[in-house]
């Protein structure tokens, strides 16, 4: 059930952002067809704040492997030649 749970979480990050890209082209084009300059540069800054969005969601799904949240040691050792 926790498993669940937490893929419905993520699942429904990725819905929601889908949604807010959607409304933000439709709000684009209307802008556009407007000729409204200050609407149009709202959803840039809003577009730039949906690709942070999405690069943050991307990072989270890369590192979201069974033993990614584990903590881990690493160790170098200098030494001539060797491996």
């Amino acid at each position: 059930m926790r498993r669940i749970s937490k893929l419905r979480t993520r699942a429904g990050q990725w819905i929601s952002l889908s949604e807010r890209v959607q409304t933000s082209v439709e709000l684009l084009d209307l802008a556009h067809e407007s000729g409204d300059s200050s609407m149009t540069a709202e959803v840039g800054a809003e577009a730039t704040g949906l690709v942070r969005e999405a690069d943050e969601l991307e990072l989270e799904l890369v590192l979201s492997g069974e033993y990614d949240d584990h903590n881990a040691i690493l160790a170098v050792h200098a030494g001539a030649g060797g491996t």
